[in-house]
This record gives structure tokens, C-alpha cells and sequence, in this order.
């Protein structure tokens, strides 16, 4: 018996979804869908509304814009936490290196041995799906340290213990990362590969997402980074310039974003891990970012 809780803002993908449910989920259920036209709420503090109503002991926050291709995957999940008691939180996409650099679970430099990965992916206005499993240790439940939160299940007296950080995560990112590293420092997170979920939307990666990436990486800066698939120093290292070189185009947006990238890049969890060769490079590319950035104002 599963609880659903949906933030919704989009009646048409709503309905269809709760029509896919019915028609897969396979097991005695309840749906939570919350309204949250005009985004009035953060999804932190809307999953923590709709955890407190769920009377079922699994509860699985997933987005509107979903659909889920696996029949049975209600059992399925059930069968999978009764089987694992230490699980905590269950996926079908996340990583097993979360990095101290500001970054979600996943960018184009990742390097792809740390990526468990089972969806069908709708590209951003057009028809085409990209099908992507990303397998590598050839497992049916993979150990991750975070998940994506397009589609996540946990437990409802885990959602109680440690719920969703609605006061520092005000808007429709981080949540996802932030709850699974809370809750990874109690119980498994982990990615399953017998469900698939198609998911409508890509991620967007914008100004409000680095804002909101930051302040995870302020939170959480002391426990960074997490390596999980016991990566060497070398791809440590390159995993961390990667992220760094992502968010670097996106810093021209805010001058504020730049002091703070500057903070967490003179860390002792950054510094720690980067050769002093690495360490002053980016701090080069960052203040000539930065100097950049001024000459272009000053000339406006």
C-alpha cells in the first residue's frame, strides 16, 4: 500500500497520470495531488504537507509529467524496502559521487562510472526520448548517494524523522539532493532497475538553480564530497573541475554568485582535495570571470 504525493499546477498531465497509476501501480494506493498554482509553495515544504496526510507506511513524491512504464512497480517497491531494511530512500536515477564544487547529481563532466541510471527522458520541446541505463556494476538495486526527485519512495516515519528542509529550500530545486543527503546519513539511498519512468521535462539549470545550489553546498560544504564508488584522487579531481567549469558561464548572471563560489572553492573540503596546481587555476578562471564581468558593467 503506497501514499502518492503530487505537486500539481497542470490538470491535463495530472489526470493522465493518475489514469497511468491506476493502471500500473498494482497495489492498493491514495493519491496526495496539492495544487500549487502560481508556485506557492516550495516543493520542500509541499512534501512535508503531504507526507503528514499519507496513511500508508510508503510514500512516493513524484512529478506530474511523468509516465510510468512498468506494471506492477507498486509491488515492486514494496517488495524492494521489505527486502532491504536499511533503505531509505529509492530512485531510478542518481550518483555515487556527490561533489564539494556546487553541482547537482548529475552534469555533462560527471564521469559516467558514478551515474545509476534507468529512464526514458522526453528532450525539451520535441518528440524525441532519450533511453538511458547506466548499469555499472550490473546490479538489480544500486547503492547512490543522492536521487533525482522526479520520481523518489521512502518511508513515512523517515519523511517524519527527516523531513524535507522547507526553511532553507524555499523554491523547486535542491530538495531532491538535500533530502537524500540527509537521509543518507542514517539509511541506504539507493536506484532501482526494474521500474521505468518516462519523464516529460529536462532539468534547468539556470541563475535560481546555482542560488539554490549553493546554499545546499553552504549546508552540506563539511561532509563534501561524498565518494561512494571510491573514485582515485585523479578522478576526484577531474569530477570537481567539471563541476566547476559548469557553473562558471552561469556566475555572469549575479556578482554575488562569484563570492560565493569563492568561499566554498577556499573550503577546507575543496583545498583538501585539489592539487595547488588545479586550486590556483580555478581561482584564476574565477577572478578573471569576475574582472570580466566588471569591465562589462563599467562600460554600460
Amino acid at each position: 500500500m503506497i501514499s502518492i504525493v503530487i505537486s500539481t499546477y497542470r490538470p491535463r498531465y495530472l489526470n493522465k497520470l493518475k489514469q497511468n497509476i491506476d493502471l500500473t501501480i498494482g497495489v492498493e494506493y491514495e493519491i496526495i495531488a496539492i495544487d500549487n498554482t502560481g508556485a506557492r509553495m516550495g516543493l520542500c515544504e509541499l512534501y512535508n504537507m503531504g507526507a503528514k496526510r499519507a496513511k500508508y507506511d510508503i510514500v512516493c513524491f513524484m512529478h506530474e509529467d511523468i509516465d510510468i512504464k512498468t506494471n506492477n512497480w507498486g509491488s515492486k517497491v514494496i517488495d524492494i524496502f521489505s527486502k532491504h531494511a536499511h533503505l531509505g530512500l529509492l530512485g531510478v536515477a542518481g550518483s555515487g559521487y556527490k561533489p564539494a564544487m556546487p553541482s547537482g547529481w548529475f552534469f555533462p563532466w560527471i564521469n559516467k562510472r558514478s551515474l545509476y541510471i534507468n529512464t526514458l527522458q522526453r528532450l525539451n520541446d520535441t518528440n524525441k526520448v532519450d533511453r538511458t541505463i547506466l548499469n555499472p556494476n550490473n546490479e538489480v538495486l544500486s547503492k547512490v548517494v543522492a536521487v533525482d526527485g522526479f520520481w523518489l519512495c521512502t518511508k513515512k516515519d523517515i519523511t517524519l524523522e527527516i523531513p524535507f528542509d522547507q526553511l532553507t529550500f524555499k523554491s523547486f530545486h535542491c530538495y531532491d539532493i538535500d533530502f537524500s543527503l540527509s537521509v543518507y546519513q542514517k539509511y541506504d539511498v539507493a536506484v532501482t532497475y526494474e521500474i521505468l519512468i518516462e519523464h516529460f521535462s529536462e532539468g534547468n539549470f539556470d541563475t535560481g538553480w546555482l542560488i539554490e545550489t549553493i546554499k545546499l553546498h553552504k549546508k552540506w560544504i563539511d561532509y563534501l564530497p561524498i565518494n561512494l564508488v571510491r573514485f582515485n584522487s585523479l578522478d576526484q579531481v577531474l569530477t570537481e573541475e567539471g563541476a566547476f567549469y559548469f557553473i562558471l558561464p552561469l556566475l555572469n548572471k549575479d556578482f554575488a554568485l562569484y563570492k560565493d563560489v569563492y568561499e566554498l572553492l577556499w573550503s577546507r573540503s575543496v583545498r583538501s582535495l585539489l592539487p595547488l596546481k588545479s586550486f590556483l587555476k580555478l581561482n584564476f578562471l574565477l577572478s578573471t570571470g569576475f574582472m570580466k564581468k566588471m569591465v562589462a558593467v563599467n562600460k554600460k
